[in-house]
């Protein structure tokens, strides 16, 4: 009510956590007014207790991992992949058949990813600055994560595509190593 009534909805929790750690003496950072019995600053320290920051610390946890799963480093490692396996079907196209080895999202791989982090970011952000309240997906994720599970669709049919390949590879290889 007090975060509400102060129109401080975005930023009012974490305001007020980082507030009271600037409580000494049990006076008001503010005013220098004693703090003993004021029931509001009670209720701020149960509040605000050792389970509120922890499940903070769960939110910019889970912003890591979601960096590290989907971030750019991930993005270019997987699109560097996809290069490397075209060019080197395409060399072993002169010595046996494959068949098409593409991914129709090669070149957007970046973008897919990167639009799904920065929604699911933007969502974590809500949830650090209001950790208490549910935050639902909105839009902007939801097509994001339609499009990465998209991308994810592409990359198994890519992936199997690949092993294909492979076998042919491989095969051939046997082949050459018997003629010697």
């Amino acid at each position: 009510e007090h975060i509400a009534r102060h129109r401080m909805q975005t930023r009012g929790e974490t305001w007020i956590t980082e507030g009271l750690q600037y409580i000494a003496e049990d006076s008001c950072p503010f005013c220098s007014q004693r703090l003993e019995g004021v029931g509001l600053i009670q209720d701020y320290r149960s509040f605000f207790s050792r389970e509120y920051h922890a499940l903070r610390q769960e939110v910019t946890g889970l912003k890591r991992q979601v960096d590290a799963a989907i971030g750019e480093r991930a993005a270019a490692a997987l699109e560097q992949t996809v290069l490397q396996n075209g060019n080197a079907a395409e060399s072993w196209r002169r010595y046996c058949e494959l068949a098409a080895t593409e991914l129709p999202e090669s070149g957007r791989i970046g973008d897919v990813m990167g639009a799904l982090r920065e929604s699911a970011q933007a969502l974590l952000d809500v949830k650090a600055g209001t950790p208490l309240d549910t935050v639902a997906p909105d839009d902007r994720f939801t097509q994001a994560l339609g499009a990465f599970e998209a991308l994810r669709t592409s990359f198994g049919t890519y992936n199997a595509a690949v092993a294909t390949a492979n076998a042919v590879i491989t095969a051939r290889k046997r082949q050459a190593q018997v003629a010697n």
